[in-house]
C-alpha cells in the first residue's frame, strides 16, 4: 500500500478563562449585498489582527451581547466564523487573543480510513462525501469519482458509526461463518449493518463506479474523458469545528500532448453547507489542456445546463434503491467561460485551462426525498447557495 500522509489541523478554539479581553478588537461586518445571510462564512485572515492585538494561539470571538461564537485557526491562516448579517446590515464582534484551546461542538470532519482502502470521508450536518483509495486502485477497483453519503440532518455526524461495523474484523469473521452455514444468513447479517442500507442515520446508496461521480473535474482529450485513478497521497488540512479540508496528491501521467502531469487536489467543505470548494492545479503542464467537470447521466430524468452566470450545470440522479428517492447533483464553475457539454454519458461543464491557472470550482448534493421535487426547484437552491459564497462581506477592524 502506497503511504498516506495525515495531518490534522482542527477543533481550534478558544478558552475564555486564558483569554486577555483588554486586548480585544472590534470587528464590523457589512453586508452591501441584496442577500440575507445566516451563517455565512467569514475568513478573517491573521495577518489584519497582527498590528492590533498581542501573538497568540488562538482567538475568541463574541458577538454584540458578548455571546461566544464558535470559530477556528486554518492551515491558511485564516479565522474564520459564522455571522449572521441582513441585507444593507452590519453585524459586530469582538476578538480577543487566548492562549489555550477550546473544542467546540464538531460541525464538520473528516479523515482518512486505511482500514477500509485508503477512503478519505468527510462530512457536515447535512451531507456527507468519499474519495476512494490506493487501496481501491490495488484491488484493481475501477472507482474514479465521488461518492455521496445521504444523510438525516438530525443525527449529526454519523460517518464513524457508518463505517465502523464495515471495517471491523470481527464483523467479517462472523459473515464468514454464517456463510459456511448459510448464505442467506451471511446476506442478511451484511444487509443488518451495510452502510449502504438506511439503518436510520443515513446511508451510501449513490452508484459511483468508473465514473467522475458527484463532480470529479477531468482533462478531456479530444472527445474522451482522461480520468484519474485514485490518489497516490493524501493530508487533511484542516478537521473542523468549522471547516475539513483535505488535499490529494494523483500519480504523473501524461495527458494529450503533455507528459509528466501532476495533479494536485484540495477540497474544502463548511459547516452548514451542501457544496465541497474545490481548486485543481496541474503541475508540469506545458500546453493549454480542456478540462472537463461533471456527473453521469443515468436516465432520461430533466438536467440544467442552461448557460448561466454561474456556469451551472444539475441534474437528478437514481441511486441504487428506488425506495431511497434520488440525489439532486450540482456543479459550478463560476470564476471562469465554459460550455456544457455531453460526454461519454456524462453531462460536463467544459473550459480550456492555461498552464499555471488553477481550476476553482463548486460541487455538492441534496438527498430527494420528494421525487415531486423538480429540477428548476433545485437549480434556484443551489444558485442562491453559491452566489452566497462569492458575495464578500466588507470587514472593518477598530
Amino acid at each position: 500500500m502506497k503511504k498516506v500522509y495525515l495531518a490534522v489541523i482542527g477543533c481550534i478554539g478558544l478558552m475564555a478563562s486564558a483569554c486577555a479581553e483588554k486586548d480585544s478588537v472590534t470587528v464590523e461586518i457589512s453586508n452591501d449585498s441584496d442577500m440575507d445571510f445566516h451563517g455565512k462564512m467569514v475568513e478573517l485572515p491573521l495577518s489584519q489582527l497582527e498590528d492590533k492585538l498581542p501573538e497568540s494561539k488562538s482567538f475568541i470571538v463574541k458577538d454584540s451581547e458578548g455571546n461566544e461564537i464558535p470559530s477556528q485557526l486554518t492551515y491558511d491562516s485564516l479565522l474564520i466564523f459564522q455571522a449572521n448579517v441582513n441585507s444593507g446590515e452590519t453585524a459586530s464582534f469582538s476578538i480577543s487573543p487566548c492562549d489555550s484551546v477550546k473544542q467546540y461542538e464538531q460541525l464538520v470532519a473528516g479523515r482518512i480510513y486505511p482500514e477500509r482502502a485508503d477512503d478519505v470521508a468527510w462530512e457536515n450536518e447535512i451531507v456527507g462525501f468519499r474519495v476512494y483509495g490506493p487501496g481501491t486502485q490495488n484491488k484493481g477497483e475501477r472507482a474514479y469519482g465521488y461518492d455521496l453519503f445521504f444523510k438525516y440532518p438530525d443525527k449529526g455526524l454519523v460517518l464513524e458509526k457508518l463505517y465502523e461495523p464495515e471495517t471491523s474484523p470481527a464483523t467479517w469473521v462472523k459473515v464468514d461463518s454464517l456463510r459456511a452455514i448459510d448464505s442467506v444468513l451471511a446476506d442478511e447479517f451484511i444487509e443488518s449493518f451495510s452502510y449502504h442500507v438506511d439503518h436510520g442515520m443515513g446511508m451510501d446508496c449513490f452508484p459511483c463506479g468508473p465514473t467522475l461521480g458527484a463532480g470529479v473535474a477531468v482533462p478531456l482529450v479530444g472527445d474522451s474523458l482522461s480520468f484519474s485513478w485514485c490518489y497516490k497521497n493524501a493530508e487533511v488540512l484542516d478537521n473542523g469545528p468549522l471547516r475539513f479540508t483535505v488535499k490529494m496528491d494523483f500519480e504523473p501521467r501524461t495527458v494529450g500532448d503533455n507528459t509528466n502531469v501532476v495533479e494536485h487536489r484540495t477540497i474544502s467543505l463548511d459547516a452548514g453547507s451542501r457544496f465541497n470548494k474545490t481548486t485543481v492545479n496541474y503541475e508540469n503542464l506545458r500546453n493549454p489542456m480542456t478540462v472537463a467537470t461533471g456527473f453521469p447521466l443515468r436516465d432520461e430524468m430533466p438536467y440544467y445546463d442552461k448557460p448561466d452566470s454561474l456556469n451551472l450545470i444539475a441534474y437528478s440522479h437514481p441511486v441504487q434503491r428506488e425506495e431511497y428517492g434520488r440525489a439532486l447533483l450540482g456543479v459550478a464553475v463560476p470564476e471562469c467561460y465554459g460550455k456544457a457539454e455531453k460526454k461519454q454519458g456524462h453531462l460536463v461543464m467544459v473550459r480550456d485551462l492555461q498552464p499555471g491557472e488553477s481550476h476553482k470550482y463548486y460541487w455538492g448534493f441534496k438527498w430527494q426525498k420528494n421525487p415531486e421535487q423538480n429540477i428548476d426547484s433545485w437549480v434556484e437552491e443551489v444558485q442562491s447557495e453559491i452566489r452566497g459564497k462569492q458575495q464578500d462581506l466588507k470587514i472593518t477592524i477598530r
